[in-house]
């Protein structure tokens, strides 16, 4: 700084500083709010910063400057010109702790005003509080200079000491603190250590702004100059191969072919880089499973991969640079080298902060060389100035902090954070929650206190994605190695070979190296201090398809030269998968529906599995693999989709799994969304290897052997719980169950930075529920109360999270599995002993269809204006009924909307309304869809008039309907063969030998809903699925081969609860609406009653309040009245007048009852005849449906046992009559 520059700087100070006193002192406002002025004045007015630079936090607190990246450069701690700024000192210290970045420090109270420069804790002048140390650069007293009583106009008045004071000030300009050549010194006091909280959390800011603001966007950017280049070399190419092959089928000379092949061959050579991108890019898109995605969004995934592998590799080097495993090259001291070396000996050579970042990699190989080895995620690794500059910021940022205390925990969190469960979803890596892995472990008793080192005793992982499973598989394996006192290299191998992990994902196989890495880096550090030569191998991670012959390219050899080594690596990989002696199988598989997988080689593999069959998931494949790897007695435990159970497709896999599995324990979560998983109904199992030696047997054949295993199910109250069990974990912070909770830290091994904390409480929930023991009964409702109250205090629980009990082995014995306590699967037994299969009375034919699918209702669902508009002809016109519609017993077929039915058979031309109607909306028109835009019509299926799925030959006779989802057995015997059902109701045909009415009472009883329930699956919240699937496994008695009086006695009972439910429903709409019952007598005006002397209402206006007084109706205190014959008369018209709703004078005018008085009276018996109904009604239906119930226990001839267990375990409404209430 020159002397006159120098000066002026010092007037401007003075000058501002002047004026803020004035402010302060003077001024409206006076000392109001003066960190905005003291900022506005010194800082931007003086050293030249942007308002949009800075950030003021609390009241008295401190102030941030921010470079162009929002990192911290400047912090000033203001405090109340009352207060010392000694006092200020330590608090701005402790705010630099927090941030690795912030080199200039400031403590003012307005008057004073003292500057420090972060140091070296040896300077000699060396401040230090909060482990941060810092110079005095200079203190300057502004009252004196600038303050109300100053004589202080310029420089010229003061002292050399003020003068040197002020000029110092220089060192907080704008220009000077954001000078780019900052960016050239590596060398940094205080780095900010990552085992502490506030170093942790600042280093996670940085990896995100070196992510984000450096990296993406050179990767994005450089993405679309490779494809470029790659399109004009395929330009080229294809002119030159056509060129060619013109010639040579023209029979040209030789020599101008051989002209154009030499081109050919530079311009392969030229644009070799590219076609290698693109080819590893394609390979990448098949690999993930992401050939149906955008490319733009496939390629923001494929930059952001690419970009963690390199944040990860400089993250690993930093690590190891300073745990001294290798030679500082990117760390502080070793950038320096770096640089003087450059400068003294390639004068002539531009520095590259590439060139060490390879370098530095080079150095790390010899630690654990595949993670170094060149691959597909290296393509923007190249020599650049644009990537020299992001590689240059990002070791700049990187230096600002120390690696040196972190462990295993600590890069567990780091990792976490790094890579949240939101970014890894975005990249398409799922995220198991870590209590569910603790739980899948300690389920196949993967513990510490097992002889996990022992040689069979491998776990793998055949889906193995970022890790999760192996990661807590190491960290009990690294416990159980601890406790024994092995050393560390013994231990390191040890974990090298009992862990293996496969993933047709290479950027998940990366971070699982890299996860499984940091389990062990402590190992290691302690290993090369023991030995110095000693060296890693690598995990047995491998970037496969677990569910193939190992035939497809390995993406790592296609940058290696060396190809001995991918061959190699090959046969391990091929070796590996073939193996059949595993302990441990675990994982979280993926679920994959098959037609979601383009045809190729990959398909045609999986389709020639033996359990391959219908639209199968991959799941079931995995299942399939995992009896072949496990060795006998082997431990298996998945959590994946639980549909395999239900499905059609899963009609191999599950005798396979019932026949070589002994379960253990099986936890189904049904359609409750309680985790981030990308399964659809989630469930965990786990089970022991058996049979392994033994053929394969159709079920018939089959019977396992006895045993119980742990079954569970959640319960409505599971999502409830749940979130009351996450709010309560996130106001708490830890479980209320630890002592030691006050103590916990982000980074401290008592709670996981990063893990999803509400999914983990939820596996404690789900923890709570489940016996120690698989098959043992589960834990009594008192104490899994008295859990749920540790994790979640000071809430009333009336039921468990989820049903858990023992389930006896032959629940899984026939081709549908059917999950039920021991009891509940005696009492089954039984039922299917007192009946046959209703599939068997037609002979293996469908008895039961779903209705009718339009595939566009709001145009084939018609009402009266719309058929009276167009002339629809009656003949395609059908009376319709949806699920909502149907009622046990007798349901009532609503007036509108009918259901316009048109199939392949109907002649268009034939009805000239239905025609015009549908032709009207045939096309799309705004936001109403028309039917030549439906799926069926698209595809070429149907008739743009026809409906989407007709169902032939079902409707127009007799039929039994019932919603095809309903919590309570709802079947109705329509007799009238009129009416036709949407899709959501399916229809039976009635049995010959059966009555129809003896079929619909054993339907309706607690026999069949209790079976069902116990077969079907279930849908929302307990609603079950009354599917020909299902239905056609309910056992029914023959009527020809029972007792006749039991068989009479359930079909009266049937009909007669037919018919009370059709009176019940008619009584209830004439009190809910009594002028349907006016419809049935002939009426008139009141002028014209017998029944009544005078009308005495005739001027009365606005409303009636009525009131009788003997003969006597009258209306409020207007005078107004009727008065009639007598009182009888006088009682009945004015209950009238409430149940009919009377209340204007304008409606008493225009009321019409029966004119003669015992039609009055008529009328009202039958009104009151509907209440008693109403209110009698359901206590009949009672006590009818309690008696017949009774006959079917005889039908069947169930023991007292199962009687009683099925009256207290089949759910019934509290009015049988109104069967759609829910209690």
């Amino acid at each position: 700084m020159t002397e006159a520059h120098g000066d002026d700087f010092v007037d401007e100070i003075i000058e501002e500083y002047a004026s803020l006193y004035e402010e302060i002192e003077e001024g409206e406002r006076r000392e109001i709010d003066l960190r905005p002025r003291l900022v506005r004045r010194l800082f931007c007015n003086v050293l030249g910063w942007d308002h949009s630079e800075y950030a003021q936090e609390d009241d008295w607190n401190d102030v941030r400057f921010y470079d162009e990246d929002r990192v911290p450069v400047i912090i000033v701690e203001g405090k109340r010109r009352d207060v010392g700024i000694d006092e200020g000192v330590p608090q701005v210290f402790r705010y630099a702790a927090e941030t690795a970045h912030a080199d200039l420090l400031v403590s003012t109270n307005i008057d004073s005003f003292r500057l420090y420069q972060q140091c070296d804790s040896s300077h000699p002048d060396a401040v230090t509080h909060h482990g941060v140390s810092a110079r005095p650069i200079t203190e300057v007293e502004f009252k004196s200079i600038s303050g109300t009583n100053s004589r202080v106009a310029t420089h010229e008045d003061l002292s050399d000491e003020q003068r040197q004071s002020l000029q110092k000030l220089s060192t907080l300009r704008r220009e000077e603190v954001l000078n780019p050549e900052r960016y050239e010194d590596f060398s940094f006091n205080n780095p900010a250590d990552i085992s502490q909280d506030d170093g942790f959390r600042e280093l996670i800011r940085v990896l995100s702004l070196s992510l984000d603001e450096y990296f993406i966007p050179y990767a994005s950017e450089t993405f679309d100059q490779y494809w470029d280049q790659y399109e004009e070399y395929e330009s080229q190419r294809a002119e030159l191969e056509t060129q060619i092959q013109r010639l040579e089928e023209s029979g040209h000379d030789d020599a101008e072919i051989a002209e154009l092949q030499t081109r050919l061959n530079e311009l392969n050579d030229e644009y070799g880089e590219y076609a290698q991108f693109h080819s590893d890019f394609q390979t990448w898109v098949r690999l993930s499973g992401r050939q149906d995605d955008d490319f733009e969004e496939n390629k923001s995934v494929f930059c952001r991969e690419s970009v963690y592998v390199q944040l990860n590799k400089l993250l690993l080097i930093r690590i190891a640079e300073d745990k001294g495993l290798t030679k500082r090259m990117i760390s502080n001291g070793g950038v320096e080298e770096y640089l003087a070396f450059w400068d003294n000996y390639t004068e002539y050579v531009e520095r590259s902060y590439v060139d060490l970042f390879e370098l530095a990699s080079e150095e790390l190989s010899e630690i654990y060389d595949h993670l170094f080895a060149r691959q597909i995620f290296d393509w923007e690794i190249r020599d650049d100035p644009d990537l020299d500059e992001v590689m240059q910021r990002t070791l700049w940022q990187l230096n600002h902090f120390d690696f040196s205390e972190v462990d295993r925990d600590i890069l567990g969190h780091l990792y976490e954070e790094h890579l949240s469960p939101a970014e890894r979803k975005q990249l398409g890596e799922f995220y198991t929650p870590t209590a569910i892995i603790d739980l899948i472990l300690d389920s196949v008793g993967y513990t510490a206190d097992a002889p996990l080192e022992r040689e069979g005793n491998d776990l793998l992982d055949p889906a193995c994605g970022s890790g999760g499973f192996l990661v807590r598989a190491a960290r009990r394996l690294l416990e159980r190695l601890d406790r024994k006192g092995v050393s560390a290299d013994e231990t390191i191998e040890i974990v090298r070979k009992r862990l293996h992990g496969f993933d047709i994902n290479p950027f998940a196989c990366h971070i699982a190296e890299i996860n499984l890495l940091f389990q062990i880096i402590d190992k290691y550090q302690t290993a090369k201090a023991e030995n110095p030569d000693y060296t890693l191998d690598g995990f047995n991670i491998y970037q496969t398809d677990s569910l193939r012959t190992d035939n497809q390219l390995s993406l790592t050899a296609l940058h290696s030269s060396e190809v001995r080594q991918y061959h190699e690596e090959r046969q391990t990989v091929d070796r590996l998968k073939r193996r059949d002696d595993y302990q441990f199988v675990v994982g979280n598989p993926p679920y994959v529906r098959i037609q979601n997988i383009p045809k190729g080689p990959a398909r045609a593999e999986y389709d020639e599995y033996d359990v391959s069959i219908w639209n199968y998931d991959l799941s079931v494949l995995f299942f399939r693999k995992a009896g072949d790897w496990l060795r006998e007695g082997g431990q298996v435990g998945f959590i994946t989709s639980n549909k395999f159970i239900p499905s059609r497709y899963g009609r191999e896999i599950r005798p396979y799994l019932a026949q070589n599995f002994q379960f253990k324990y099986l936890v189904d979560f049904g359609d409750h969304d309680v985790f981030e998983t990308p399964q659809a109904y989630p469930m965990i199992f786990s089970g022991e290897r058996i049979n392994q030696e033994e053929r394969s047997r159709s079920p018939d054949e089959f019977q396992p052997e006895e045993y119980t295993f742990t079954f569970a199910e959640a319960n409505d109250t599971l999502p409830e719980i749940s979130q009351t069990a996450v709010r309560a974990g996130a106001n708490n912070g830890t479980d209320s169950g630890d002592s030691e909770a006050g103590d916990a830290t982000l980074t401290s091994s008592k709670r996981d930075v990063g893990e999803n904390a509400p999914e983990d409480r939820i596996a404690d929930l789900v923890s709570a529920c489940l016996p120690d023991t698989p098959g043992e009964d589960p834990p009594a409702w008192g104490n899994v109360e008295d859990r749920l109250r540790e994790m979640v205090p000071d809430t009333t629980f009336e039921q468990p999270p989820l049903r858990t009990f023992s389930a006896p082995s032959s629940t899984i014995a026939e081709e549908d599995w059917r999950f039920v306590p021991a009891e509940e699967e005696g009492a089954l037994k039984q039922i299917e002993m007192g009946g046959t299969p209703v599939q068997q009375y037609s002979n293996g034919k469908k008895l039961a269809k779903n209705g009718v699918q339009t595939g566009r209702n709001p145009v084939f669902l018609v009402d009266d204006d719309s058929i009276e508009e167009y002339g629809i002809e009656d003949e395609l016109v059908k009376p319709l009924v949806a699920g909502e519609n149907i009622f046990r017993w007798c349901s009532e077929t609503p007036e509108n909307p009918k259901l316009l039915y048109t199939t392949p058979d109907t002649e268009l031309d034939s009805y000239p309304g239905a025609k015009e109607y549908l032709l009207d909306h045939k096309e799309d028109t705004g936001d109403q869809k028309g039917l030549a835009s439906r799926y069926c019509v698209t595809d070429g299926v149907r008739e743009w008039y026809e409906l989407a799925e007709y169902r032939p030959d079902t409707f127009g006779q007799p039929l039994i309907f019932t919603p095809d989802v309903s919590y309570y057995s709802n079947f109705w015997y329509d007799n009238s063969g009129e009416v036709y059902g949407l899709n959501s109701v399916y229809v039976l045909y009635l049995i010959d030998q059966m009555d129809p009415y003896y079929q619909v009472g054993l339907l309706n009883s607690n026999v069949v809903q209790f079976f069902i329930r116990r077969i079907a699956s279930s849908y929302g919240s307990d609603y079950l699925r009354y599917q020909w699937d299902y239905m056609k496994k309910v056992p029914l008695p023959d009527p020809t081969d029972a007792p006749a009086e039991l068989v009479a006695g359930i079909t009266d009972a049937a009909e007669e609860l037919s018919e009370l439910r059709r009176e019940y429903v008619d009584a209830r709409r004439f009190r809910e609406d009594p002028t349907e019952l006016l419809d049935e007598f002939e009426t008139k005006s009141l002028s014209y009653a017998g029944y009544i002397d005078r009308l005495g209402f005739q001027e009365l206006d606005g409303e009636l309040h009525p009131t009788r007084d003997g003969q006597t109706v009258r209306f409020g205190v207007t005078g107004a009245q009727i008065e009639f014959t007598d009182e009888q008369a006088a009682k009945i018209v004015s209950e009238l007048l409430q149940a009919l709703d009377v209340t204007t004078a304008d409606e008493l005018r225009g009321l019409e009852l029966p004119p003669l008085k015992n039609g009055l009276v008529a009328l009202f018996d039958r009104y009151e005849e509907a209440g008693t109904v109403v209110a009698n009604a359901p206590e009949t239906a009672e006590t009818l449906e309690r008696e017949y119930n009774e006959l079917v226990y005889d039908l069947y001839e169930l023991d007292e046992e199962t009687r009683t267990l099925i009256d207290d375990r089949v759910a019934r409404p509290e009015n049988p009559l109104e069967p759609r209430e829910i209690e």
